[in-house]
């Protein structure tokens, strides 16, 4: 009797199309992993992220000169953060705002501030006062950023003062006038 031979194509067929499946869910997850949304970093990777707990209280911290960087004379550096609550500061009927950051560097007394309200133009002047009597009086243009403001940036010479001073801004802009205070020892 003629010996009947096996068709076997089925066979092949059978494990061409598990081939297929199998490379068609390989490159699914390859592709998935690959444009899966990854967290955006603008700096470098150099290792784990941590991130701090946000705290809700206002607070004042103050950051020293790190070892790396040149000190000239006395230098401080105060950073405060203070938490605005209260109506729409752009409708408010007076400018406020705060000062962020007061150092001493090189003889000069260096102070930056930051004015809630978005405001394009206007005026920025620090007294420098000494129990009620203004030692020193400086101007600064003020300037606008993204959401809110800040005056120029004071740079006032300390030749021959010593002691705790109080600060006194007076900010006006459009018809609106405001004040930030603060103290600073020299």
């Amino acid at each position: 009797m003629p010996r009947r031979k096996s068709n076997k194509k089925w066979l092949w067929w059978v494990l061409f199309l598990v081939l297929i499946g199998v490379a068609a869910i390989i490159v699914y997850l390859v592709w998935d992993n690959y444009f899966k949304e990854k967290p955006s970093s603008t700096s470098e990777d150099n290792g784990p992220v941590v991130v701090a707990p946000v705290d809700d209280e206002p607070h004042d911290e103050i950051v020293a000169p790190t070892e790396d960087k040149q000190v000239e004379s006395e230098e401080v550096y105060e950073r405060k953060t203070i938490q605005y609550e209260g109506e729409e500061v752009n409708r408010a009927k007076e400018l406020s705002g705060i000062i962020n950051y007061t150092g001493v560097s090189g003889g000069v007394l260096l102070v930056r501030t930051s004015i809630y309200q978005y405001l394009e133009s206007g005026e920025c002047t620090l007294k420098l006062l000494s129990d009620g009597v203004v030692v020193k009086q400086v101007v600064a243009e003020i300037a606008s950023g993204a959401t809110s403001s800040f005056c120029n940036g004071f740079d006032v010479p300390i030749e021959g003062l010593s002691g705790d001073y109080q600060i006194v801004i007076d900010l006006s802009s459009g018809g609106k006038i405001g004040e930030i205070k603060d103290e600073v020892s020299i």
